[in-house]
């Protein structure tokens, strides 16, 4: 499901998520599923979430980084990046409960092997235009 936010809405969701773990973003896009009337379909939900992410990541505001050691992937297209993010991502909120997780926001905070591959790096420009980078 493919969901383009107007500017307000994009900078609404900034606001409450910016500098926050995926699980944050999760709840965005639960809460947009619910405002436009979408089903409460876990697949549904979960493609406003990686549209979500891919509107940040061309925003210039978001990049993923590797959840085991934390490099910052520069090297793959978003587009693929965020494929990859679909291909791990649990298949029910009772999967994510067989894996160990307690939910899929918990699934999304768990940076380790068998659980979430990519975690946020929020980037803030300074008042000098410098980069910053966050980690989440």
């Amino acid at each position: 499901m493919r969901i383009t936010l107007s500017d307000k809405e994009f900078n609404a969701l900034m606001n409450s998520v910016k500098g926050q773990a995926l699980d944050a973003v999760w709840l965005a896009a639960s809460n947009l599923a619910e405002d436009v009337q979408i089903e409460k379909k876990l697949i549904e939900k979960r493609d406003i979430f990686i549209n979500i992410l891919h509107q940040l990541m061309n925003a210039g505001e978001l990049l993923l980084a590797k959840s085991g050691d934390d490099t910052i992937i520069y090297d793959i297209p978003v587009l693929e990046q965020l494929e990859l993010f679909k291909r791990f991502f649990p298949s029910s909120e009772e999967y994510a409960r067989e894996i160990g997780a307690h939910d899929i926001g918990t699934w999304l905070v768990i940076y380790d092997q068998g659980f979430c591959p990519l975690r946020p790096v929020w980037i803030y420009t300074l008042d000098n235009g410098e980069k910053y980078l966050e980690w989440a």
